[in-house]
């Protein structure tokens, strides 16, 4: 049995430990936030279709069940549409039992597309991202250079809502400090509050 070749380091959130794992890009479209180091040895890259399908077909010879995909690294979002929905739907022919894709999202890239672009995403099972809130603090997302205000993350969560596409949302407990520790409880909980 031949098996996928990674390109590494490889990470995924936990709930897809599971799951297959195809890499449609290499390293995070973004790259600059302070708190985090996943991607720091990768510059972001689209992997060419020819690859990625030949990934996908390795995949279907030795997982023919698989039902759930999460499309790495960093952000596959940041691809143009028609070349996700390319992959999408190569993945829906090699793997009948596919029931759902999932990816992270970042908002920059979400709010790129259009709700009808996202949506024709979600009807080839793109359903499900990975959204880093981190927090809701203008001022600590300015410090950890997060690339995004808090109005922004909410506005492509709203974005991905519309388009019938659900979302896992993580912060940062304790990002904060000591000194900013209230105000990132008090702006986080405002921005859960309006996006939930």
């Amino acid at each position: 049995m031949s098996e996928i070749h990674y390109d590494m380091p490889l990470f995924r959130p936990p709930s897809e430990g599971n799951n297959l794992i195809i890499q449609a890009t290499l390293g995070c479209s973004f790259n600059k936030c302070t708190f985090c180091s996943m991607y720091k040895s990768k510059n972001y890259t689209a992997r060419p279709l020819k690859a990625v399908f030949a990934d996908i077909d390795e995949a279907a010879r030795n997982w023919p069940e698989a039902s759930r995909v999460f499309l790495a690294d960093g952000d596959a979002l940041a691809l143009p549409t028609d070349h996700l929905l390319e992959i999408l739907g190569y993945l829906a022919s090699a793997l009948p039992e596919l029931t759902r894709v999932s990816s992270y999202a970042l908002p920059k890239n979400l709010m790129q597309k259009s709700v009808e672009e996202l949506e024709s995403l979600k009807a080839r099972r793109l359903s499900l991202i990975y959204y880093g809130i981190e927090t809701g603090s203008a001022d600590i997302q300015r410090r950890i250079r997060k690339g995004a205000t808090p109005d922004f993350m909410a506005d492509g969560l709203a974005r991905a809502q519309k388009a019938g596409i659900k979302s896992s949302c993580t912060v940062i407990l304790g990002l904060g400090g000591k000194n900013r520790w209230r105000d990132h409880i008090e702006a986080t909980a405002e921005l859960v509050n309006r996006v939930a």
